[in-house]
């Protein structure tokens, strides 16, 4: 049911945006989200309170509120979205049922060793992030600095053109030398 889902809410954003109708997703996103709560009425008769004990339990409880608020009380409200922003941001939280697909990781093993040292790496990569982020900027700025004041870019109309779209700013020259090298465009 929870890759059922996952398949489903990409299917439903790829019609949303071709144009096409969703009524028939919406449906099956109904009948998902009873199957949700029918797993979360039968763990609470099975296991009463105690099971909030487990943040799975709680994230499941979160998502499971959303759903409802989401495919059954936007309906009764489907008056101007403009005017109900908190109801658009629920439209928002439902893609945290995307969240759910990680509880099957912990169902295979290797891939739930995989998932277990990519999280241990995360501070690791965090600082390569920052390290590789220092580097960009200064190399960015030496070059608006050698770019932008060599002779060409006053004599040369092309050279001044690729100055002015690419290197006119120092945001811009880092997301050029970064397309530059993953050699994108």
């Amino acid at each position: 049911v929870i890759t059922v889902n996952a398949i489903m809410l990409g299917v439903e954003q790829t019609y949303a945006l071709q144009g096409q109708p969703t009524a028939m997703l919406n449906k099956v996103e109904e009948v998902i989200l009873c199957v949700y709560l029918s797993e979360l009425a039968l763990r609470f008769f099975a296991e009463g309170y105690h099971c909030l004990l487990s943040h799975w339990v709680k994230f499941d409880l979160f998502l499971a509120l959303v759903g409802v608020a989401n495919v059954w009380l936007f309906k009764l409200v489907q008056a101007n979205t403009s005017q109900f922003g908190f109801l658009m941001m629920l439209r928002m939280l439902k893609l945290g049922r995307l969240a759910r697909t990680v509880r099957l990781l912990v169902k295979f093993k290797v891939l739930w060793m995989l998932v277990r040292g990519l999280l241990s790496s995360a501070g690791t990569m965090f600082y390569v992030f920052v390290l590789l982020s220092i580097i960009l900027y200064i190399f960015s700025a030496m070059a608006v600095e050698l770019i932008t004041n060599h002779p060409l870019a006053h004599t040369d109309e092309e050279f001044a053109r690729v100055v002015e779209e690419n290197f006119a700013t120092l945001p811009d020259t880092m997301l050029t030398l970064i397309q530059f090298l993953c050699m994108d465009s």
